[in-house]
């Protein structure tokens, strides 16, 4: 087996090369946590010549690093906060979900094989993103094409997609579909969560035409607009216009297909968490008081959205939030 250092992530899951470069799962990601991710971090501040990290809250962060449009993610990368807004996200998933209580559960005779699969294909992944993360940093700001970065070539292929309808309808284990993962996938997900639990909340599904019972579409852009006028009033988990944006972000690489570095959808499910589970109170969990709003807000709400619109009316149902 390979003396096992920062770099030997590249050979996880390689089989067909010599024995002395082969390396274990396991055995990495007991190295990586024992080094408390000092050579990541110092590759990182290094490349984005940065002593220490500053400070950066949840909603610095997603702003930070989500573009909404092509161009929006342009105006991002030749500005040094998006790097820097990257490096802490990468740092702050990979501490929360690679530590020693992982490494002793997957450690376990017990542990399903497939567990273990999973986590290396996310951790060697992540530190595959991060040295594209540093190379997009040299490119851009630095004007250093050393080592040119491929990110941009990256697509989730349509067979990828399939691979991935199959693991929902029979499992990631099981006849009739493939192991491996696509991290990518998950943003159409983190879309329809995100479209759903704001329609819900608020009891706006579509628009109905009363002179044929036709549904018609709602745009939820629609629904955002309405909100905001009446903000206020309505307690959020994260800021409402970072609630919008993770939506707008995912519609963008729902509809161009292009992957996202590895972390972001691991960061922002579980800033979602509250949004969709709720929190925890005194009396136990609610899983809609993630978003708390009056009856009187959500009929504004509701006449809002059909103002001037006469032969209209809302196709609702009963509203999923805590009310004041």
């Amino acid at each position: 087996m390979a003396v096992i250092e920062y770099g030997s992530y590249l050979w996880l899951g390689a089989n067909a090369i010599p024995k002395e470069l082969q390396v274990g799962f396991l055995s990495y990601l007991e190295y990586f946590i024992n080094e408390d991710n000092n050579t990541l971090r110092d590759n990182l501040r290094n490349t984005l010549s940065v002593k220490n990290f500053p400070s950066r809250s949840d909603d610095n962060i997603i702003e930070g690093i989500l573009a909404c449009s092509p161009k929006e993610l342009e105006k991002k990368r030749n500005n040094e906060n998006y790097y820097i807004c990257n490096a802490i996200c990468l740092l702050n998933v990979i501490n929360r979900i690679f530590n020693n209580d992982l490494f002793h559960i997957l450690k376990n005779a017990n542990t399903p094989t497939i567990a273990l699969h999973n986590y290396e294909h996310i951790l060697k992944w992540m530190l595959i993103d991060a040295e594209e993360l540093q190379n997009l940093y040299r490119n851009n700001l630095k004007k250093d094409f050393q080592y040119a970065s491929s990110f941009d070539a990256r697509y989730i292929h349509y067979v990828s997609v399939h691979q991935v309808l199959r693991q929902s309808l029979f499992g990631q284990v099981s006849c009739d579909s493939f192991a491996d993962m696509e991290i990518s996938a998950s943003i159409a997900i983190i879309r329809q969560l995100v479209e759903l639990r704001i329609r819900r909340a608020f009891g706006v599904l579509s628009y109905v035409d009363e002179s044929n019972g036709n549904l018609l579409p709602l745009d939820l852009s629609i629904v955002f607009e309405c909100i905001k006028k009446y903000e206020k009033n309505i307690e959020f988990p994260l800021k409402l216009e970072n609630i919008e944006r993770i939506y707008k972000w995912a519609n963008m690489y729902v509809h161009s297909g292009k992957t996202e570095l590895s972390w972001i959808p691991y960061y922002i499910e579980n800033k979602l968490r509250e949004l969709s589970f709720g929190q925890q109170l005194n009396d136990g969990w609610n899983v809609n008081n993630g978003i708390v709003v009056s009856d009187k807000i959500i009929q504004d709400i509701h006449a809002e959205l059909l103002k001037d619109k006469p032969k209209l009316k809302i196709f609702s149902c009963l509203p999923e939030c805590a009310r004041k």
